[in-house]
């Protein structure tokens, strides 16, 4: 796959108030949509990451509710934790961020609905669609999320879930049961091809995922 995001730029609204009509363009915005939904758990990820497998693993628990409007709209993918109130945050990644985003290769609108909901909001007022900005911002969203100065937040690396004493640990933790999908193993293993200018760079990231807990629950700092 090519680099498509001038193309799909072209096709995305260019007149700010109709970005602001599809996007939640300020932090109180997002703050304001929490409170009138909130979640108690916080689960955060850069996509590619199985984020939805493990929301749908937490939503089958009464006492979880993950997925609400908050999170959907945006709060799934954000840049940065914000001063709300949740029990807990999970931010969940894999050690290989060109793998990650190539996950979502095979259809162009969901790689670039994950980038605009990962954008800091004041940015939907100049939206460029660009993956070496793509993956500068994925580098502070790791930052800001494994220094989390608002809730508890549990860093947790999906791929180490195909250990299964990791698999339990997490299952009891969150008391799931049998409704709790099976581990599945990732199939993509390369890069796609436009990702491979910005090598350097997700080495460096990668090396950064690398030294991160598999499996650690951090106070806020």
């Amino acid at each position: 796959m090519k680099d498509y995001s001038v193309e799909y730029a072209a096709i995305r609204p260019a007149n700010p108030r109709a970005i602001q009509h599809n996007h939640i363009v300020s932090e109180a915005k997002m703050v304001e949509m929490f409170e009138a939904d909130p979640c108690n758990v916080w689960l955060n990820s850069f996509g590619g990451c199985r984020s939805n497998w493990l929301a749908k693993g937490l939503k089958a628990k009464p006492h979880y509710n993950p997925q609400v409007p908050f999170y959907d709209g945006k709060g799934c993918h954000y840049i940065r934790p914000l001063d709300v109130s949740v029990d807990l945050g999970i931010f969940c990644y894999v050690e290989d961020v060109g793998v990650a985003l190539s996950c979502m290769d095979v259809k162009l609108e969901t790689m670039w609905h994950v980038y605009e909901k990962l954008l800091p909001a004041e940015e939907y007022l100049d939206l460029k669609y660009d993956i070496g900005h793509w993956l500068d911002l994925i580098d502070k969203q790791i930052d800001n999320w494994t220094s989390n100065p608002y809730f508890p937040t549990l860093i947790i690396n999906a791929d180490s879930l195909a250990d299964e004493e990791k698999y339990q640990t997490f299952k009891a933790l969150f008391d799931l049961g049998e409704e709790f999908l099976p581990f599945r193993k990732r199939t993509t293993t390369e890069w796609m091809p436009s990702l491979q200018p910005y090598r350097r760079k997700i080495l460096k990231m990668n090396r950064k995922l690398r030294s991160l807990p598999d499996f650690e629950l951090r106070a806020p700092l």
